[in-house]
């Protein structure tokens, strides 16, 4: 039986990178990053940020680790009222989005059909802009 000898260390790896496993069986076993990750129950894709508004300008958003392929787009809607635009449909049996509001607004996020979502801030009842400060967003794509 040959053995594995002089292994190098790997500091990076991707979804088709092809890992060697020893499950105490005689034969080793290999399986893919993306089919550990899935069977793992780990996100396939995702976005961490933080999203800030002031004035009537739209939302920016500070990327703190993205592997969705591109960066959502932000629109200015109207007063408390704004767009997060995806470059694709937003299953909801398939994507997790989380935010955290200040804790000086009430923050309502609703997904819009066709790839978006639909972000509202409130002073009390009433709707009103510059309450994203630095509002954390986690959004995670499951195969």
């Amino acid at each position: 039986m040959a053995k594995i000898s002089n292994l190098t260390d790997l500091t990076t790896a991707t979804d088709t990178s092809v890992l060697v496993i020893n499950d105490g069986t005689p034969t080793t076993k290999k399986i893919t990053v993306a089919n550990l990750k899935k069977s793992l129950g780990l996100p396939t894709r995702f976005l961490y940020a933080t999203i800030s508004q002031t004035g009537t300008d739209a939302p920016v958003m500070t990327v703190i680790k993205n592997t969705l392929g591109y960066i959502p787009t932000f629109l200015y809607d109207n007063v408390g009222s704004y767009s997060m635009l995806f470059n694709e449909s937003l299953n909801k049996t398939n994507w997790i989005i989380l935010n955290g509001g200040d804790k000086y607004s009430y923050v309502n996020s609703v997904r819009l059909s066709g790839g978006g979502v639909k972000i509202e801030t409130f002073d009390g009842i009433t709707k009103a802009d510059g309450k994203l400060l630095d509002m954390s967003i986690k959004i995670e794509y499951y195969d």
